[in-house]
């Protein structure tokens, strides 16, 4: 293999959403291009940006209770916002959908591997009327053509009987299950988390601002070393965290600097607060400024990570949590993901012939690890980890980059090594490569392939030739990634000698005793100049590869021509027990087989 072997590929996409990629769209119009997505930002402000007196002020302690919600008094929008973050905060993984053009039945969905959880919320409040109750069956009907798991609507209302019937009757038209959450539901579940709560309706953003301030001024004490500073930091953070409904905190300091980091509380919290970033930036038109200036641009784009110096930086203004933000006009600016975006997804890289026949293929997990507004990065390794897939997607340009590297220094498996040193083979001209989904769903293509190979032909003959050693000695354990010119020699014979070959080779002079109990017609035979000689060794044929040795048959089978060296003219000449000394008859060649 060629190690660290770095290539790109441009490939052109077939009719491309983006979809089917695992990509979401992030924002509704380019106007967002200062949003920063499933990320934290970190601003260092100057020595001046930011002068203040800390006070030594007491730390408020909060009572965890809210009074009963008035849900009549909610409008639709604010239902909708509160129901929606309770149930991030009880599942995580659901989403919000945005309903401006339709929201097909579901307000919330949660997608499982068993089918799509549905979640529809309406802020009715009284009775059920007659209009209301078409409401909810239209948004069922529309809920229907997702083929949902579950349904559920969630009401603050508890069900009469004359209620209870009708919906009732709604399960009976249709083939899945649907359920609803009421008003008892409702209030239980507020008041375990009162947060939520009392971030809306109390005002208590107010509040998050107001301990943000104090946690800020702690950070200067922090930074000068002041022994109780951390004390109360850490405090300040501990009460942000529970009651901020959308994101938590973490305060870290060296002794020269301290900094807060700022994580979703639930998948989706920076689509529900998203954080905002306006920055006035000022490049030179030189190589560095130049360079600069495409970082920033790619990291707008496919949010990628990016550290602007504070001599490239004019201004910024930072919309953050808890009013950690503000405007700065010193400093540096540092924008990187804080995870994975998406959980990995199984994509099938395969090489395909000019015949459009499939020559080789191997299954990579990618996980999107940044998103922006043109389109996202999904990288992931195969399965030996030494193939690395960098995948860039350009939405706008429906353009589809794939980077590969290879890093030749890992040892493997060998049946693992087996497909992708096929696949490595095969990536070269004038084979193409085909990206497909994990059902076989042809994303985009590359034609033809003007990289590589990355693998040497004679690699992949030894990399499967291990494969069926181990597999015939049962013994598993990794190789490589380099043989020595023995070891090379007894993978080739041993794995010939598996596939039931004749291993021809030459033999040397072989000195032997006659049996006793040897039969006079043999030992007759004996006498002649081109005599069959078949012979069979008593132990384990073996493979010796990195130390160890690899038992592949019960033993091995010789057949030679020879003669014996200075033989009598007959036996009478020779009393039984004399050794022997067998030369090469008219040839030296040999024969060898595998006894299994």
């Amino acid at each position: 293999m060629n190690n660290g072997t770095c290539s790109t590929l441009q490939v052109g996409i077939l009719p491309f959403t983006g979809a089917n990629m695992g990509l979401r769209r992030v924002g509704r119009n380019t106007s967002e291009c200062h949003r920063v997505r499933k990320g934290w930002v970190q601003a260092h402000p100057g020595p001046r940006a930011r002068a203040c007196k800390v006070p030594h002020a007491a730390v408020a302690v909060y009572a965890r209770s809210v009074a009963r919600i008035e849900w009549a008094t909610i409008s639709a929008g604010l239902y909708e916002d509160m129901v929606a973050v309770l149930l991030s905060h009880l599942h995580p993984e659901s989403v919000r959908i945005d309903g401006s053009g339709g929201d097909g039945g579901r307000d919330v969905q949660i997608e499982t591997p068993e089918g799509l959880l549905a979640f529809e919320l309406k802020s009715f409040s009284g009775r059920l009327t007659a209009g209301r109750r078409r409401q909810v069956e239209r948004s069922l009907t529309r809920a229907a053509r997702l083929d949902p798991l579950r349904w559920t609507l969630l009401v603050p209302i508890d069900f009469t009987d004359g209620e209870i019937k009708w919906f009732t009757r709604l399960q009976a038209k249709t083939a899945f299950p649907v359920e609803r959450k009421g008003l008892t539901w409702l209030d239980g579940q507020f008041a375990q988390r009162w947060f939520i709560a009392r971030y809306f309706l109390d005002h208590l953003s107010d509040e998050i601002v107001r301990l943000a301030t104090v946690l800020d001024q702690e950070r200067a004490v922090l930074a000068r070393g002041a022994p109780d500073a951390i004390q109360r930091a850490e405090l300040l953070v501990q009460q942000l965290n529970q009651i901020d409904p959308y994101y938590r905190f973490e305060i870290t300091t060296d002794g020269a600097r301290s900094s807060v980091r700022i994580m979703p509380q639930y998948r989706g919290a920076e689509r529900d607060r998203p954080i905002g970033v306006q920055a006035q930036m000022l490049f030179p038109n030189d190589d560095e400024g130049r360079a600069a200036a495409e970082a920033v641009r790619r990291s707008i784009d496919f949010g990628t990570p990016v550290t602007v110096p504070a001599q490239y930086l004019q201004k910024i203004t930072l919309d953050m949590p808890a009013g950690l933000g503000g405007t700065f006009r010193e400093g540096t600016l540092e924008v990187r993901p804080s995870g994975p975006v998406t959980d990995p997804r199984t994509f099938i890289f395969a090489c395909v012939g000019p015949g459009e026949s499939t020559m080789a293929e191997i299954p990579i997990d990618l996980t999107m690890t940044s998103q922006g507004i043109r389109g996202a990065i999904l990288q992931g390794k195969d399965v030996t980890g030494i193939l690395t897939m960098k995948a860039t997607i350009d939405v706008p340009g429906r353009n589809l980059t794939i980077g590969l590297s290879v890093d030749a220094s890992i040892p493997y498996y060998p049946h693992e090594m087996r497909p992708l040193a096929r696949f490595l083979a095969a990536l070269a001209g004038p084979n193409s490569l085909s990206i497909r989904s994990s059902e076989g769903e042809e994303i985009g293509s590359c034609r033809p392939v003007e990289i590589g190979p990355f693998i040497e032909p004679r690699m992949l003959t030894v990399v499967e030739a291990l494969a069926l050693i181990q597999w015939a000695s049962g013994m598993t354990r990794r190789v490589g990634p380099d043989f020595t010119r023995e070891e090379l020699k007894s993978i080739g014979i041993g794995a010939a000698l598996l596939r039931g070959e004749r291993i021809e080779a030459t033999w040397e002079p072989i000195a032997f005793t006659l049996n006793n109990d040897a039969p006079q017609l043999q030992r007759q035979a004996l006498l002649g100049d081109d005599v069959p000689f078949c012979l069979e060794s008593r132990e384990p044929y073996q493979v010796h590869v990195g130390g160890l040795s690899y038992p592949v048959g019960k033993s091995v089978r010789t057949e030679l021509l020879g003669r014996i060296q200075d033989a009598p003219s007959t036996w009478t000449e020779a009393p039984i027990g004399t050794r022997l000394v067998m030369v090469p008859g008219s040839t030296n060649k040999a024969f060898i087989t595998l006894v299994t």
